[in-house]
């Protein structure tokens, strides 16, 4: 699992990858100088995957799963 943010100037976007087979959970908690509610952008499956996502949601991402959220 590899996470990350990418920020230009009141924007910002989370980047979501898992390398591995299996499914993995995560629990996002962005900080207060990102935006709290994000929406799908970029995925790799083209179902199944959550479209909408809170701070503090969590996230379950299959195998080789890539997930980017503005």
């Amino acid at each position: 699992m590899f996470a990350y943010t990418r920020t230009l100037q009141n924007d910002s976007a989370l980047v979501v990858l898992n390398f591995g087979t299996e499914e993995v959970a995560i629990t996002v908690d962005l900080s207060s100088s990102i935006s709290l509610s994000k929406e799908l952008v970029l995925s790799n499956y083209s179902s199944g995957t959550k479209r909408h996502f809170t701070s503090g949601d969590t996230l379950t991402l299959r195998g080789y799963e890539g997930l980017v959220y503005l």
